[in-house]
């Protein structure tokens, strides 16, 4: 599904990743997101809107297409998949329903599926925004596992922003611990977390 266009006031665009080939965001919260994943040390590799299912309801043949915003590959599990919304929007009764049918139909096919909401992303002040900064000045021209152990004294290329290595481990570890928060919740515990950071 090509999501990329000039036409349009949405925020849209190609994510630059390491960890994927075609990584493509649709708003300003999912390149929020893609952020984290790309810097997360427990992500292995992720990729955006994969692919359009057919979502059963019911036995009685009930159906619908969804296609989910992300799936990313860790190493304990070998696949994931996500939806990034922001909390007022996942508590619109319709599209928490229908999330809440999507859960339900991955749980059964022993699939996990995880919703990230916009509080996540707050969660820890000033995450995004140091993410941001982080990836406009880290190099592209090595493998990033290269680069995070390279020596202090190599070359490198004058055109180089220089990069805060050590503000990109803590970030990192933000990202994890947060991912891991993201996966160990269930549905009616995402939907409290919505409802509380709206009533704040």
């Amino acid at each position: 599904r090509r999501v990329v266009t000039r036409s349009g006031t949405r925020s849209r665009g190609n994510f630059p990743s390491l960890k994927a080939s075609a990584v493509r965001y649709e708003s300003q919260l999912e390149l929020a997101a893609w952020r984290v994943l790309e810097a997360a040390d427990s992500v292995e590799s992720f990729g955006s809107h994969p692919v359009q299912l057919r979502i059963e309801v019911d036995p009685d043949g009930a159906a619908f297409r969804y296609t989910p915003d992300w799936s990313m590959v860790m190493p304990w599990r070998e696949a994931v998949v996500g939806e990034v919304k922001p909390d007022v929007k996942f508590m619109k009764p319709d599209v928490c329903d229908r999330l809440r049918k999507v859960w339900s139909a991955f749980e059964r096919d022993g699939t996990q599926f995880v919703v990230l909401l916009e509080s996540d992303l707050c969660a820890a002040p000033g995450l995004r925004e140091e993410l941001e900064i982080l990836f406009r000045s880290r190099p592209w021209k090595r493998n990033w596992v290269a680069c995070e152990k390279a020596s202090m004294d190599e070359p490198t290329n004058s055109m180089d922003r220089p990069f805060d290595d050590a503000a990109w481990v803590r970030a990192a570890h933000t990202c994890d611990e947060l991912l891991a928060r993201v996966m160990a919740r269930e549905f009616d515990q995402t939907l409290d977390q919505a409802r509380s950071w709206i009533d704040v």
